[in-house]
């Protein structure tokens, strides 16, 4: 009987792949230090977007809720959408030119990060509503 040694050594020294569909879950935070981040990233756009307003732009409306905490940016065509989604800790951005998307927020970098490809809301958000309005908000 043949019996190939190559395979057993082999098998033993398979190497594992990592799959990029699984992530590391990150621990959430306190609910109060959630709330407080998501609070103060909402002021943040609000005074970013301070010079947007009339008379740079003639439509230009700003409105923010608590129940749910959401902050609606409306241009002359279109509106953009701020939510906190708190059970997740996550802000959900909906534009009409990207569509939706989550960010979570980096401890390290400060910043709110998108969950698949960690680029910043802030730029997204500058690039897609500077299509559809006059000025540039001031991050």
């Amino acid at each position: 009987m043949f019996v190939h040694r190559w395979s057993r050594g082999f098998a033993s020294n398979a190497m594992k792949i990592p799959t990029t569909h699984l992530k590391q879950h990150k621990k959430l935070m306190t609910p109060d230090k959630f709330k407080n981040l998501a609070n103060a990233f909402f002021d943040k756009v609000e005074l970013a977007i301070t010079p947007l307003h009339p008379p740079m732009n003639q439509v230009f409306r700003v409105e923010r809720t608590k129940t749910p905490a959401k902050l609606t940016i409306q241009t002359e065509t279109h509106s953009f959408e701020l939510v906190v989604l708190t059970k997740v800790q996550k802000i959900e951005f909906t534009s009409p030119i990207s569509g939706t998307r989550l960010y979570v927020y980096n401890s390290k970098s400060l910043r709110w990060e998108d969950e698949v490809d960690s680029h910043d809301v802030e730029g997204l958000f500058t690039r897609d509503l500077m299509r559809m309005c006059s000025g540039l908000p001031q991050f």
